[in-house]
Parts: structure tokens; C-alpha cells; sequence
């Protein structure tokens, strides 16, 4: 994932604020943060297991994990967000 080499999503800061996204994906990719700076990554596949948990979790009656789930969905989204923010914001400018 590119955007991991833009200064905002490198900070010490953001890297705490997304350490739940970084350990998911640690745990079913066995890939950490540097590992996903310099490889590829499939956010369709990471979003449809996610998912797929989230529901299981739910389904069960796992109040906590569905949270935790639920919380691990939203931080990538807005991970997300923010680097297509980030390039639409770069667009404007070059314009």
C-alpha cells in the first residue's frame, strides 16, 4: 500500500491510531506495517474476512468481539478515506 510511505500514515501517531487494522491483518496475512509498505495488498479480501467475522460474531451473540470487529472495519474506512481524501485534495492542487 503506497500510501504507507506518505509522512501522515508513517507518524508514530497514525500508526497507534490504526495498530488495531495493523494486528488484524498481522494475524491473517502474517504482514506488518513495513511489509505492507513494500508489497501488495488486497483490501477487497482483508474487507470481505472482515466482514465475514464481523457477522459470525455477531450471529454467535459475541457482543465484545463484534465491537472489536465493528471498530477494525471503521478505522480501515476511514484509513481508507483519508488516503483518497489525501489524493483528491492532490488533485485540486495540480489542477
Amino acid at each position: 500500500m503506497e500510501a504507507l510511505k506518505m509522512n501522515k500514515f508513517n507518524s508514530e501517531k497514525y500508526t497507534e491510531k490504526i495498530e488495531p487494522v495493523y494486528a488484524y491483518i498481522e494475524k491473517f496475512w502474517k504482514k506488518n506495517k513495513d511489509d505492507l509498505a513494500t508489497s501488495k495488498f488486497d483490501l477487497e479480501e482483508c474487507f470481505t474476512l472482515l466482514e465475514s467475522h464481523y457477522r459470525k460474531a455477531k450471529d454467535e451473540g459475541d457482543i465484545e468481539r463484534t465491537r472489536e470487529l465493528f471498530d477494525i472495519q471503521f478505522r480501515l474506512k476511514r484509513f481508507l478515506t483519508e488516503v483518497l481524501t489525501g489524493f483528491e485534495g492532490s488533485r485540486h492542487t495540480l489542477q
